[in-house]
């Protein structure tokens, strides 16, 4: 530990002490358990017009969190780490638009497994309207950082003997097996948004919503099939969500609180797309010069947790 970490330790630890002692800081916990359906399109453009949508549909994957919030007079931060089980869910459905717009040309559906899927979150917020401990209302501002990865295994293929005609449901289905594509998400956004806080007895009700004015999205998407790998750089504004949660009293100290919490996120960006081969020397990505990308995400999460009162 360097001299600078010693003093600021030295300095600040007896502020901490003595806010925590006189109450002026209050630590809280909570740790959940939940699940949420999940679907991210994977959009590919070629001269303005889409020419494929992966349709990644995560169904009921299992998850955990856990909150530490920390508060001073009416000011609060808070930290939330959240994490999925590594698990087969939902499914991958590729569309490809090859002959014209809107019509499906070739078509293939596969098992989904997510390998991974995390993300960590930071918020201020300020309790701007206190009605007699009934009622408040808080403005916030965060930033989410979540990376995620997802691969689509077994399945078959649908396409259509003379490529020139489009799909129609009725072709022969061409199995596969093991893995044959995977999508790595990294991206983080910020967000300005607000809750509503309402007290009664031994039951709190929370509700607020949020809205994303910048989100960067960067992801890998890797074929195995036609070993090729793509590249996408994204952003946006458009993005936003919907919290609604209950809490109720479990104990009479007023130290445990059972919550029930669900969720709804949405964003949408573009951006460009670049390519390069599977297995290459380089990890240098080529500009698709008339080809462009998006993703559009949407989530609903259900959870059931205890917020316990540290201090």
């Amino acid at each position: 530990m360097g001299r600078k970490s010693i003093f600021i330790f030295i300095f600040f630890f007896p502020l901490l002490s003595f806010a925590t002692e006189r109450r002026v800081i209050k630590l809280d916990f909570e740790s959940s358990i939940g699940c949420k359906s999940c679907k991210v399109n994977e959009i590919v453009y070629e001269e303005n017009q889409i020419v494929s949508d992966l349709v990644w549909q995560q169904i009921f994957t299992p998850y955990v969190s856990m909150n530490v919030f920390c508060s001073a007079y009416k000011f609060h931060f808070d930290t939330l780490f959240e994490t999925s089980v590594p698990v087969q869910t939902g499914f991958l459905e590729d569309y490809d638009y090859l002959n014209s717009a809107n019509i499906v040309s070739n078509y293939s559906r596969h098992d989904l497994y997510v390998d991974k899927d995390f993300s960590i979150q930071f918020q201020l917020s300020y309790d701007l309207i206190d009605i007699k401990n009934k009622y408040i209302f808080s403005p916030q501002t965060g930033v989410v950082y979540q990376n995620r990865k997802f691969c689509a295994q077994n399945g078959f293929l649908q396409y259509p003997e003379d490529s020139s005609k489009n799909w129609t449901g009725n072709e022969e289905k061409t199995e596969l097996s093991g893995i044959v594509i995977s999508y790595e998400q990294s991206f983080w956004h910020l967000y300005l948004g607000f809750e509503n806080t309402f007290i009664f007895k031994n039951t709190i009700l929370k509700v607020s919503g949020s809205y994303y004015p910048y989100i960067s999205v960067d992801s890998i998407d890797s074929h195995y099939l036609r070993s090729v790998q793509f590249f996408d750089s994204m952003q946006s504004m458009q993005g936003f969500d919907a919290k609604v949660s209950f809490s109720k009293l479990v104990n009479d100290d007023k130290k445990i609180w059972l919550t029930i919490r669900s969720e709804y996120d949405y964003f949408f960006c573009e951006g460009d797309s670049y390519s390069n081969v599977i297995g290459a020397t380089t990890k240098d990505f080529a500009l698709l010069a008339n080809a462009g990308s998006a993703t559009r995400n949407s989530a609903l999460f259900f959870s059931i947790g205890l917020f316990i009162n540290l201090k």
